[in-house]
């Protein structure tokens, strides 16, 4: 499965903060087994750019 995890910051905590102080990493993550599952085929070079392939 494709799964992109962010937590972003609501309107109200952004008010008063620095650019900087907002997160900015995005982590991708696929697990080939639920990919699979949902018949889903993910290719070599897609999982060579994920940061975790989990198996």
């Amino acid at each position: 499965m494709l799964s992109a995890t962010m937590s972003l910051p609501r309107s109200d905590e952004l008010r008063g903060q620095r650019f900087r102080c907002i997160p900015s990493k995005l982590e991708f993550v696929i697990s080939v087994k639920t990919a699979k599952a949902l018949g889903f085929e993910v290719s070599d070079r897609l999982l060579a750019l994920a940061d975790e392939v989990i198996e």
